[in-house]
C-alpha cells in the first residue's frame, strides 16, 4: 500500500462529510512542494505553506483510536512544523457541527475568523479559524515529543 493509499484509507474511515479524499488527490498534494505531512500510525495532519501563512488542510484520526489524544498531538506537531517553516498565521476550515474538532482547535488557541455558508453542502457551514504563531510566548510553546510513540 502506498502512502497516498494509506492516507486515503484513514481519511475515508474518518470522514463522510466532506467526502473523503482519494489516493490520487493525496498523491498530488504530497507532490506539491508547499505541502507537508505529519504522520501517526492511526492518523495524520496535512498542511500547506504559502509565504508566511499555513493552512491545516485536513487532520484525521481513525474512529477506533479517538479519545486517546492523537488529534491533539497531531495538531501540536503541525503547529511546531508551521513555526519551523516560519509561518506567522494558520488557517483552517471546519464544519460548524463538528464539535470534537471545534473543541480541539479552540483548546489549542484557534479562534473563529469567519464563516462560509453551505460550504459542506446545504445547511452545513464551514467555520474559518485562525491562529497566530508570531508572538514570543507562542514561539516558546513546545510540542509534545514524538507522537509516533502513542499507542
Amino acid at each position: 500500500m502506498t502512502l497516498a493509499e494509506r492516507l486515503a484509507a484513514i481519511h475515508a474511515e474518518s470522514f463522510t462529510r466532506p467526502a473523503p479524499w482519494s489516493a490520487d488527490s493525496f498523491a498530488k498534494m504530497l507532490d506539491e512542494p508547499s505541502s507537508f505531512l505529519i504522520e501517526h500510525r492511526h492518523g495524520f495532519a496535512m498542511g500547506r505553506l504559502v509565504l508566511d501563512e499555513v493552512e491545516l488542510m485536513t487532520i484525521a484520526v481513525r474512529p477506533s483510536e479517538r479519545g486517546r489524544h492523537i488529534g491533539t498531538e497531531l495538531l501540536k506537531s503541525f503547529e511546531a512544523e508551521a513555526r519551523k517553516k516560519a509561518a506567522r498565521t494558520g488557517f483552517l476550515e471546519v464544519a460548524f457541527d463538528n464539535i470534537a474538532a471545534l473543541t480541539l482547535y479552540r483548546n489549542a488557541g484557534w479562534t473563529e475568523a469567519g464563516r462560509r455558508r453551505d460550504y459542506y453542502g446545504s445547511g452545513v457551514d464551514a467555520i474559518i479559524m485562525q491562529r497566530s504563531f508570531s508572538s514570543e510566548a507562542d514561539r516558546g510553546a513546545a510540542p509534545d515529543p514524538g507522537i509516533f510513540g502513542l499507542e
